[in-house]
């Protein structure tokens, strides 16, 4: 049975990566790679592992099938499509088989021997390469092939350069249907390095970052210009910095920005990456996306099949419940709305009355497809629940909080149809700030902290799921509303330090640009938003103490009984 749910969660996350266009490395077993530091020999190190373990991967599946040598080279060129076209063939060339037995102290080897052509468009490049023997790390590049002058084409390691052009195919097509967050990818690193063409090209990533809630530039940093004139001709020369104009992004990772060139012969050393630093900081964005892909794809699983009967209508509700699930407020805004059979009427109407004053102040979106369902989860390990399959959000008023954390769920599912908007390039700098703040809270923390141990624990609330984009969606959309909004009710509550951490100024920044851009203020209430409750509606402090009189909120304590 648990065989089942691996295989189940696999293909979910498969499918959801090919849904959205996100490369697939759910299978590779790679590791993110440390960009934070200026060490570009370490970080060459970590792309080249990680691409290496994805050619490997791929080769595995093929050269340890019983099929001829010929048909191994049929698979391989099938699995590198893509806008760098690949073309792999055998060669008997001796010289080929000379420089595999220099290498190998003088033993000839039996070897599968490749000559593989690589082009885009007008742009070409040829090398040589074996199917099993892998070079050190010192060999590989040590020799060149030289048939005229101009030639250059040095032996490489065959499963790095297979890993190497899968990914980057792969990763150009995720460009083209993702431009925003690849713009946002660039500009970052844009920003972390500190290196401009231009003022006009600093302006403009600065522009950009705040357009895409982006921390500004902490620092001067220079211009290109700025070096010294032997260095700045060199490294224009090698096209070190022809990144700095990628503000067209099907110019991304062409085979000219892909690899090192050599300067003298005008051709690529196509065993070492240019522009190592901006490669790994797009791998880096993509392991992020099949991590997150991978963590929320789990825990719709689980709720799937661990929560399954809370947005199931119960049986046997009596009348009088059942027409208060007809006419009560919130049918204006859902299509279902279902009381639990125990439930106090009287206490459902002071619910009733925060929810007409929060919608005084704002204009939550209708969902006449969704149903509301007041329920008991405490057996559930939840207060609130949120199924996107079954458009379901299920409130347990033993713990009434929960419900605009949950409703903000259900807005980030349903205000688009082609995505969620926690997903997006412009809520994404929302999300690195909150990570940023909250680890750092957390790592203050003393190690016997109970909530520390669990945030780096492998149960179900971790840093995983506090750190899920949607998960911060909906927390910093009730610190929008309570926060920012000042609309204090008992239905939202962002009062842990840690999770709701509304001293950071920057964020507050961040999170009013962007609510305010999908949730309406009512607009007779524009000048009233500080307001809590109108004088007619019981406070936040009335309504908390009669519900907390009842340690079972609004279900009727006699009849539990």
């Amino acid at each position: 049975m648990v065989s089942v749910k691996i295989t189940d969660l696999r293909r979910e996350v498969k499918e959801r990566l090919t849904k959205k266009g996100i490369v697939d490395l759910s299978d590779f077993k790679l590791k993110p790679i440390n960009v934070n530091h200026w060490n570009d020999k370490e970080i060459r190190s970590g792309l080249e592992k990680n691409l290496t373990k994805i050619g490997s991967s791929l080769l595995a599946d093929i050269v340890n099938t019983d099929i001829s040598e010929d048909e191994k080279i049929v698979k391989i060129n099938k699995i590198l499509t893509g806008d760098i076209k690949v073309e792999i063939n055998r060669t008997d060339s001796p010289m080929v088989k000379r420089v595999v037995k220099s290498f190998n102290k003088g033993v000839e080897l039996e070897d599968t021997y490749l000559n593989i052509l690589l082009k885009e468009g007008s742009t070409q490049q040829h090398t040589f390469s074996t199917l099993y023997y892998k070079p050190t790390k010192k060999q590989e590049g040590f020799f060149a092939f030289k048939f005229e002058k101009t030639d250059y084409i040095p032996f490489v390691n065959f499963k790095k350069l297979v890993g190497t052009l899968y990914f980057i195919n792969k990763l150009r097509e995720y460009i083209k249907a993702n431009k925003e967050m690849s713009m946002l990818v660039y500009i970052k690193y844009i920003l972390k390095i500190g290196i401009y063409k231009d003022k006009e090209h600093r302006a403009k990533i600065e522009k950009l970052a705040d357009e895409y809630n982006l921390l500004p530039s902490l620092y001067d940093g220079v211009y290109i210009r700025d070096f010294s004139e032997t260095y700045r001709k060199t490294l224009l020369k090698n096209k070190r910095f022809d990144y700095l104009d990628w503000f067209d992004n099907d110019n991304f990772f062409s085979l000219d920005s892909v690899f090192n060139i050599n300067g003298n012969m005008d051709n690529y050393h196509l065993y070492s990456i240019r522009n190592v630093t901006l490669v790994s900081h797009f791998f880096n964005h993509l392991y992020e996306l099949n991590s997150e892909e991978e963590h929320d794809a789990k825990e719709e699983v689980n709720i799937r099949s661990e929560y399954a009967r809370s947005y199931e209508t119960k049986k046997n509700i009596p009348q009088k419940v059942l027409n208060k699930m007809e006419t009560t407020v919130f049918k204006r805004h859902f299509g279902y709305i279902e009381f639990d059979e125990l439930v106090d009427l009287n206490k459902i109407e002071l619910i009733e009355k925060e929810w007409d004053s929060i919608n005084n102040k704002i204009l939550f979106p209708l969902a006449k497809e969704h149903s509301l369902r007041f329920r008991r989860l405490g057996k559930y390990n939840a207060s609130g629940l949120y199924f996107s399959e079954m458009k379901a959000v299920c409130i347990d008023l033993a713990a009434p909080s929960s419900m605009i954390h949950e409703i903000f769920h259900m807005i980030d599912y349903t205000t688009l149809t082609t995505s969620i908007l926690s997903s997006l390039y412009n809520f994404r700098g929302i999300v690195e700030r909150y990570r940023e703040i909250t680890d750092k809270k957390v790592d203050s923390l003393d190690d016997t902290n109970k909530f520390k141990i669990k945030w780096n624990g492998k149960t179900k609330y971790n840093k995983d799921y506090y750190h899920s984009s949607k998960e911060i969606f909906a927390r910093c959309g009730e610190i929008y509303i309570e926060k920012i909004l000042g609309i204090e009710s008992s239905l939202v509550k962002a009062d842990n330090r840690i999770l709701y951490p509304t001293d950071d100024e920057f964020l507050l920044d961040l999170i009013k640009k962007y609510y305010s851009s999908i949730i309406q203020l009512a607009p007779q209430k524009k000048e009233e938003q500080k307001i809590a409750c109108s004088s007619k509606i019981m406070s936040k402090e009335e309504i908390t103490n009669i519900l907390e009189k009842y340690q079972i909120s609004i279900f009727d304590a006699t009849v539990m009984n």
